[in-house]
């Protein structure tokens, strides 16, 4: 059979790699494209990931693994957990997506737990409770901005961005959503229990589609 490729977008809290493997029919040839730092930029008004400068390494990286006939098959896209970014009406980015280890979610911790136990959200998601989940990070940022109610159409985690960046494909893949504490562990959905408690639009986000699922073909 005539070779193939897949690459892997691996992002780290500290760094990315684009990897590749090559398929001959019997083996797989793994290698590393192309490696990048990423580092949280410190703003005003909070600490932020400069999502630009990932997408054009990214860019870059796929870019790298196309300078020979080896057809790429597939794409995949693999990050940490818990962080997003907002999307507007017309699917615009908001703002550059917040990093998990800003302070702003420390102003806001009592008054959210005030609403939901640490007992029943975890009964509920599966998801220790942590200052850092999405969870207490959206009800965070609906504290200081609650104009994103009337503003946001959608909510992606970070694989999820860069996948509708790359594809133009909104979706909310299952494995990244388990980590928000907005996931209902019984359901395998999101919790429209939760989002009422804690004023979380639904619309924000969409069922979550099972990990490794076609969003779109390569053309």
């Amino acid at each position: 059979m005539s070779l193939m490729k897949v690459l892997a977008i691996d992002l780290g809290a500290s760094s990315g790699r684009v990897m590749q493997a090559v398929y001959n029919g019997s083996s797989l040839q793994l290698s590393e494209v192309h490696r990048f730092k990423n580092e949280p930029v410190n703003l005003n008004d909070g600490l932020y990931w400069n999502l630009l400068h990932l997408f054009g390494e990214i860019k870059q990286g796929i870019k790298k693994a196309s300078n020979d006939s080896i057809p790429i098959r597939s794409i995949s896209v693999d990050t940490w957990g818990v962080d997003y970014a907002y999307l507007d009406h017309n699917g615009d980015l908001l703002y550059q997506p917040h990093c998990y280890r800003d302070n702003r979610m420390g102003r806001y911790e009592e008054s959210f737990y005030q609403l939901i136990s640490k007992n029943e959200l975890f009964k509920k998601t599966g998801v220790q409770p942590a200052t850092y989940n999405t969870i207490l990070q959206i009800y965070s940022d609906l504290q200081e901005k609650p104009q994103l109610k009337e503003v946001v159409q959608r909510v992606l985690f970070i694989p999820d961005l860069i996948n509708y960046l790359l594809a133009g494909v909104l979706a909310n893949e299952y494995t990244i959503a388990s980590t928000s504490g907005l996931l209902d562990v019984f359901t395998q959905d999101f919790s429209e229990e939760i989002f009422e408690k804690l004023g979380i639009p639904t619309k924000w986000f969409s069922s979550p589609v099972k990990n490794g699922s076609v969003l779109r073909d390569l053309s």
